[in-house]
């Protein structure tokens, strides 16, 4: 069998149980890591991006805009690639988490539902839109 070089692999955790998702990412980088091999992913899962990837290229309207380390991945980048307000917390463990707020589209940001919950049960549900900022 051929030992290659570089590895494309193009959404390979759509479509599979969560913790298979984590279980192909981890096994992604210990290849990378053990064999030298360069993985190239692409993901739209940005919380996978910040969770497992070292280095991290950007592409909007078929153009590299941002290329560096998962923690370059900033609220504002979200912002004008993607059109989405966000914030991005550390987990327990220091890991970025992304969380969507509301989507911009230069004209006004749409504020997603809020839901007070009591132990799992929705009570409340509804959409506020102010002018984006």
């Amino acid at each position: 069998m051929r030992e290659p070089e570089i590895l494309l692999m193009r959404e390979p955790t759509s479509a599979l149980d969560l913790s298979r998702q984590i279980e192909v990412l981890r096994l992604s980088g210990k290849l990378a890591g053990a064999r030298g091999v360069v993985v190239l992913i692409a993901l739209h899962d940005l919380n996978h991006v910040l969770r497992a990837l070292i280095r991290a290229m950007v592409i909007a309207d078929g153009r590299l805009v941002a290329c560096g380390s998962s923690p370059n991945i900033t609220s504002d980048l979200l912002r004008d690639v993607y059109h989405v307000t966000t914030r991005i917390e550390p987990s327990s463990r220091g890991i970025g988490h992304v969380v969507v707020n509301g989507v911009a589209d230069g004209r006004l940001t749409i504020i997603m539902p809020t839901a007070e919950t009591e132990p799992g049960i929705r009570r409340r549900f509804e959409a506020d839109v102010v002018p984006a900022a």
